[in-house]
C-alpha cells in the first residue's frame, strides 16, 4: 500500500469514526428519558456533546432535539457553568474544531443576557458573508428573532448593537420598535465586547428620535439613556474613535 493510500485510509477511518460518535450523540439526543436524569454537570457534557454534532454536521434536523436539552440545562445549571461551557466551544471554533453555527443554538436556546450577547456578537463578527451581502449573517440573526425564536431577543438586540457597524445598525433601526420595553432594557444593559463610538451613536440617535416624537417619558427612552449613561461611565469612552470594525467580506 503507497503512502497516500495510507493517508487516504487513515482519513476514512477518522470520518467514520466521527460520523459513528455523531450518529451516537444523535440517538441519545432523542432518549430524554435518560439525559434528563443526568445531574446538572453530566448534563452540561451532555449538551456541549451534542452542540459539536449539530456544528459537525449543520444538520438544522438536529436543533429540535438539542433544544430541550437546552432548556433543561437553563433550569439545572447555573449561568456561570453554561458561561463556562460557552468560553469551551468559542476556544474551539478559534482553533478551527468546530464551526461558527455553533453559536446559533446558544443565541435562540439560552436566557442569561451575557452568554446571549457574547454569542450574537461572536456570531455577528465570525459570521459568513458574500461580497454581494457582507450582512447575510446578520439577516439570518435578524430572522430569528422576527420570528419570535430567540428565548432573549433583548439580548440578541443589545449583542447586535454592540458590533458597531453603521450597515447593521441600519437593519436593528427597521426592527427596534418591535422589541417590547423589557427587551430594550436588556438590550440596554448588555455590555459585550469593547465600547465603540458606533453602538453608542445608536443609542443617542434612538434617544434624539424618541425626544422628536414626545416619547421622553417611556420605558423605552430610559433604557436608552441609561445605555449612554452606561457608556459615559466606562473608562474606555473618552478614547473612543470612530472604531467601527468592518464585518467578514468588507474593507
Amino acid at each position: 500500500m503507497s503512502a497516500m493510500d495510507e493517508a487516504h485510509g487513515t482519513e476514512q477511518g477518522t470520518r467514520n469514526g466521527t460520523l459513528g460518535l455523531i450518529a451516537l450523540v444523535v440517538n441519545e439526543l432523542r432518549d430524554r428519558e435518560s439525559w434528563s436524569r443526568l445531574s446538572a454537570a453530566k448534563l452540561l457534557r451532555f449538551l456541549h456533546h451534542g452542540l459539536w454534532a449539530y456544528s459537525a454536521t449543520n444538520d438544522e434536523s438536529l436543533m429540535p432535539l438539542v433544544a430541550p436539552v437546552y432548556a433543561h440545562a437553563t433550569h439545572i445549571t447555573h449561568g456561570a457553568a453554561r458561561l463556562e461551557m460557552y468560553s469551551a466551544i468559542k476556544r474551539h471554533v478559534d482553533e478551527g474544531f468546530v464551526s461558527n453555527n455553533v453559536f446559533v443554538p446558544f443565541i435562540l436556546f439560552e436566557t442569561d443576557s451575557a452568554i446571549v450577547a457574547t454569542a450574537t456578537l461572536d456570531a455577528l463578527t465570525m459570521s459568513t458573508s458574500t461580497l454581494d451581502d457582507p450582512l447575510v449573517g446578520a439577516k439570518v440573526i435578524l430572522a430569528h428573532l422576527r420570528e419570535g425564536r430567540a428565548q432573549n431577543p433583548g439580548a440578541v438586540f443589545g449583542g447586535s448593537v454592540a458590533v458597531g457597524d453603521r450597515d447593521l445598525n441600519r437593519l436593528l433601526n427597521d426592527y427596534k420598535w418591535k422589541l417590547s420595553d423589557p427587551d430594550v432594557a436588556i438590550a440596554a444593559m448588555c455590555e459585550a465586547g469593547l465600547p465603540n463610538l458606533v453602538a453608542f451613536e445608536f443609542w443617542l440617535d434612538w434617544c434624539e428620535e424618541l425626544m422628536g416624537k414626545g416619547l421622553k417619558k417611556t420605558p423605552t427612552y430610559r433604557s436608552c439613556a441609561s445605555a449612554l449613561t452606561r457608556f459615559g461611565k466606562n473608562a474606555y469612552i473618552s478614547s473612543l474613535g470612530d472604531l467601527e470594525p468592518p464585518l467578514p467580506g468588507e474593507g
